[in-house]
């Protein structure tokens, strides 16, 4: 998911008459984040890939994206997420994924690098990605630009902590942001 898209959630309104039929009278959106992930030093953040995002931000926005273009879409579950990331090996690396070797320390706009067998872009590297382990629960997935190669794992799995928030200043804590994690990103999966 990109930043241009990500923002949407943020900015965007559902028509008066979307909200009538699906029968809403309000939607809850993240707050704004104390450090602004949305505009960086690294220039325009349109296309890169949304960051800083906690499970609940990922999951709101595919439900908010859902409801404006009238198509059923979620996070991917990590079942589907494993069974793409060891269909097809991605190797040499650096041609598949930005990790700590080849990305200077920060995120790059999505779909850069080559696609994998399966046509798929950044799923190995770039940010880590929020899916469904089971009901309610959500895991980051994947490497990122932070990780060294050796590290990364497709597979590999970190759970919504505390630390994803350090460095957090609000009390309480954002349910939105994970001010701790900027490489924490989501992408989202068409049910049709």
């Amino acid at each position: 998911m990109t930043w241009a898209l990500a923002e949407l959630y943020h900015t965007s309104h559902i028509k008066p008459e979307r909200m009538k039929k699906l029968r809403l009278d309000a939607v809850t959106r993240p707050t704004v984040p104390y450090v602004s992930p949305l505009h960086d030093t690294w220039g325009p953040s349109a296309t890169r890939p949304a960051m800083y995002i906690s499970s609940k931000h990922a999951k709101g926005c595919a439900h908010w994206l859902s409801l404006a273009c009238e198509r059923p879409l979620r996070l991917p579950t990590e079942s589907e997420w494993d069974r793409l990331c060891t269909a097809v090996p991605r190797v040499p690396i650096g041609r598949h994924a930005w990790t700590a070797a080849n990305a200077g320390e920060r995120a790059h706009d999505a779909g850069t690098l080559d696609a994998d067998g399966l046509g798929l872009f950044d799923l190995q590297g770039n940010v880590s990605e929020w899916v469904v382990r089971s009901g309610d629960v959500c895991v980051l997935k994947g490497a990122s630009y932070a990780d060294a190669d050796a590290d990364a794992n497709c597979v590999r799995a970190i759970e919504d902590t505390v630390a994803l928030s350090d460095g957090d200043p609000q009390d309480p804590k954002s349910q939105w942001w994970r001010v701790g994690a900027p490489w924490a990103g989501f992408r989202v999966v068409f049910e049709d």
